[in-house]
């Protein structure tokens, strides 16, 4: 810029005239401090126009001129010439019912998933009592099915199991041969008939079934599109295992029919064979066939032989890889799926307390074998393993030798807190002690804090029940001679006064208050005393 003196001239005066129109100043050759020129302003986005005369208004543009400025909207005054128009009154009623259509079915849907969701595990002591009996006893025709269903209703059955019900060999229940399909000696209207009337009566209808073993006339086995559907191995890999059928009969390995040089797996019989439940396609064919059952007013499923699922196949020369495999809960829940929202029903051969545990972890219910009766010392032994397994349920015994020692044992199972599933073979001629006994369980479910106190004392099995103030003394005789239990020697109790509220029909008490501190026994009788407040126990 050039700074030479210029001279005031009069035309030249801020005073007189029109002000001089300011030029831009040319800045291309001005450069910033990091050497980036200025760029010229060729065509400045703000204009400014002065007014006449000098001083007076002035116009200022902002953008390029002459070109027409966005859409920004519509004023009120627009809008509200299409307030009513037919279209957008329409559009604006479809749009206002489809959001509550729309929010409707979000709620429906909620409620759905809530009600069709599987229950969580119930954590709480089982009180339900179970009735199993066989298919043929069972369904008959429908002419018998008010008297049946009456019979169980006076027992107080609450879950009655069926078994025997799948599709099978005729000699050989286990031997199945479609897990989907009634037996053909069962008339599906009158199985659909039963089903329908016991749930009328409140009774909850299961299923007991086999999944470790099919019949080896199945087509599974005789089909070469099945191939890992069982256990096989290479026969001589296998012919010298020491594993051998449960009932020690002779080895659990075979050469296949069809190929001698494979060998399959059969645990309980050489007209079965055991399925490979490490492979999907066999859970995923028990998975769908539950559904059916269920589709077919089924509640829940008794899983029988559960302990033998899955086979440790890398120690063969073990014969405690044959069961209670970590596997098998994954495998049972796997099986059941969505079906677990009902009752679920676990048989195990010695299962462990840690083992117990994980399938009451999954919603499973165990049931545990029948008092092993050998002798005294083990009924007792068994009790006491009993007494650790409160969620447990157990087969009552059953002995055709000894009417007496069946309802002994089973007086001594109910009333130490166990929880009973009763055969149909057990129950027969056995009502009445039976009714009294399911009473007693119904009247005196066993809480979490129970506990139980075994003794021996010759054949006198004393046993004392606690929880919370209420203290019931079990006296049980299995000996072949009349006894005496004297409370003053007894390391469970010092006094037997109470209420005799239960007793074997051959003890020949009568029920009801008893101030003695002495009870008399006959050979294999019992009898339920509940204390008097003022009997401590040591």
């Amino acid at each position: 810029m050039s700074s030479e003196k210029r001279e005031a001239s009069p035309e030249a005066s801020p005073l007189k005239g029109p002000a001089p129109k300011a030029e831009p100043e040319d800045t291309s050759d001005v450069a910033f401090e990091d050497g980036i020129p200025l760029s010229p302003m060729a065509d400045p986005a703000v204009q400014f126009t002065s007014g006449t005369p000098a001083n007076g208004d002035a116009k200022v543009e902002i953008g390029d001129s002459g070109v027409a400025p966005t859409f920004v909207g519509l004023g009120k005054e627009e809008l509200m010439k299409y307030a009513n128009d037919p279209f957008w009154v329409r559009l604006r009623w479809f749009l206002f019912i489809l959001f509550w259509i729309l929010w409707l079915a979000m709620l429906v849907g909620a409620i759905v998933i809530i009600i069709l969701a599987p229950r969580c595990a119930e954590k709480k002591t089982v009180t339900d009592t179970f009735y199993q009996i066989k298919a043929s006893d069972l369904i008959k025709d429908s002419s018998q099915l008010d008297a049946q269903t009456q019979y169980l209703k006076d027992l107080g059955m609450e879950i009655v199991i069926i078994s025997d019900v799948l599709q099978h060999d005729p000699n050989e229940p286990e031997a199945v041969t479609n897990i989907k399909a009634l037996d053909k000696s069962i008339d599906e209207g009158v199985f659909a008939d039963t089903v329908k009337k016991l749930r009328s009566e409140g009774m909850r209808v299961l299923l007991q079934l086999v999944p470790n073993h099919v019949g080896t006339s199945h087509e599974w086995f005789n089909s070469t599109a099945f191939p890992d559907y069982f256990v096989r191995k290479p026969y001589d890999e296998v012919k010298q295992s020491p594993w051998v059928m449960q009932d020690r009969s002779g080895s659990a390995w075979s050469a296949d029919p069809g190929n001698n040089s494979i060998g399959y797996l059969h645990q309980f019989s050489g007209n079965v064979a055991d399925l490979n439940f490490d492979n999907d396609e066999v859970v995923s064919a028990f998975k769908d066939a539950l559904s059916d059952w269920r589709l077919k007013k089924i509640d829940g499923f008794v899983i029988s032989k559960a302990s033998y699922l899955v086979e440790d196949l890398n120690n063969l020369m073990s014969s405690q890889a044959l069961r209670n495999n970590l596997k098998n809960v994954e495998v049972i829940k796997r099986m059941v799926g969505i079906s677990s929202s009902g009752p679920i029903l676990v048989e195990l051969d010695d299962a462990s307390e840690e083992t117990l545990k994980q399938y009451k972890e999954k919603g499973f219910t165990p049931i545990v074998k029948s008092i092993d009766a050998s002798n005294t010392n083990r009924i007792l032994e068994t009790l006491v393993e009993l007494n650790t397994m409160p969620d447990a349920v157990i087969n009552l015994h059953k002995t055709s030798t000894s009417p007496d020692k069946a309802r002994l044992i089973n007086l001594v199972a109910i009333a130490g807190g166990s929880h009973a599933l009763i055969n149909h073979d057990t129950a027969k001629g056995e009502k009445d002690f039976l009714t009294k006994l399911i009473q007693f369980q119904r009247d005196n479910p066993r809480g979490k804090g129970v506990t139980v106190e075994h003794a021996s004392t010759n054949d006198i099995i004393t046993a004392l029940r606690s929880d919370g103030d209420d203290r019931l003394l079990i006296l049980a005789n299995f000996g072949n001679a009349p006894a005496t239990f004297d409370a003053q020697a007894s390391n469970v109790t010092e006094s037997a006064a109470g209420k005799i509220v239960l007793a074997t029909p051959n003890a020949e008490i009568p029920t009801g208050n008893t101030t003695q501190d002495t009870i008399s026994l006959n050979p294999l009788s019992g009898v339920v005393i509940k204390l008097a407040d003022n009997a401590k126990s040591e």
